[in-house]
């Protein structure tokens, strides 16, 4: 538990133990780097966001005219903004991990070759990987197609000196919760957790005053 006030911290506590992925009782502290999960969209859309105020990203055109290949199975008309609000209408395209290029593009070709599950725009559904990839995706697209962790580290991790905040693999030194625990150990992070690993909607990682450094990004205006 950790709180601020006007920027200054007034209560850190840590409680309890975590499983690094061999065992189940090591003491958590404030040094332990944490699989943040979908707290990874607001780390997404405050870069996605950067890219916008520059001038290189409309949210209301069409996916397709920076993503040529996303224009089939009623996906023609698909906007940034309904990838950002979760309605797009392709919640559920089969994705795997998004680390490395080959992976990435992997991706792009499963989000590119899924239809619509309903009209984009009709209704909402939570896209808990799908939106927030294809918005990086089309953030990269304008920036020259630099990788994703490049883009976040150059315009937000290292401005805030959140040092430990990555959407790459953390160092093997890293204290790291590995969350849910696996019923059985030991797990390794890119064996039971693969799936999400590197993508901008689920595969950040982070210490908690680092993840505090980015709310207050947003708390200060």
């Amino acid at each position: 538990i950790v709180a601020t006030r006007h920027g200054k911290t007034f209560l850190e506590t840590y409680l309890g133990t975590y499983c690094p992925g061999d065992r189940r009782d090591v003491p958590f502290d404030g040094n332990v780097v944490n699989m943040v999960y979908s707290f990874s969209k607001v780390v997404t859309a405050t870069v996605i966001t950067m890219v916008h105020q520059d001038g290189l990203l409309d949210y209301d055109a069409p996916i397709s005219a920076i993503i040529p290949e996303f224009k089939s199975g009623g996906k023609e008309r698909i906007t940034l903004r309904q990838c950002l609000t979760h309605s797009a209408g392709i919640p559920t395209p089969p994705l795997g991990p998004a680390l490395t290029e080959a992976d990435w593009q992997r991706n792009i070709e499963a989000v590119c070759a899924h239809e619509v599950e309903w009209a984009p725009g009709s209704k909402t559904l939570y896209h808990g990987l799908s939106g927030a990839f294809v918005a990086a995706t089309v953030a990269r697209r304008v920036c020259g197609n630099t990788p994703w962790e490049t883009m976040c580290r150059e315009r937000l991790f290292d401005p805030l000196g959140a040092s430990t905040m990555t959407f790459a693999l953390p160092p093997e030194s890293t204290p790291l919760a590995l969350t849910p625990q696996a019923e059985t150990l030991p797990v390794t992070l890119q064996g039971r957790y693969s799936g999400m690993l590197g993508h901008p909607g689920g595969g950040c990682f982070a210490r908690p005053d680092d993840m505090l450094r980015l709310l207050h990004l947003h708390l200060n205006g």
